[in-house]
């Protein structure tokens, strides 16, 4: 990491070490991906489908904090 991005990153966070007195030692940033393109088009709302986002996003994040 350089100097820059690092900067930019105390710059983002500065608010919770002011407020709150947190040191952020590391930032993930986790994105959704889209198996089937549609399903964000045509705002599929049917429960299971919600379910299954919502599973996909548990499943990275655990993913991501094991990293």
């Amino acid at each position: 990491m350089d100097k820059d991005e690092l900067r930019q990153i105390n710059l983002k966070y500065k608010k919770f070490k002011v407020e709150h007195g947190a040191e952020i030692k590391k930032v993930s940033y986790i994105t959704r991906t889209e198996d089937h393109h549609h399903i964000y088009e045509n705002a599929d709302f049917l429960l299971d489908t919600i379910k299954d986002l919502i599973h996909q996003g548990e499943t990275k994040t655990y993913e991501a904090l094991l990293i």
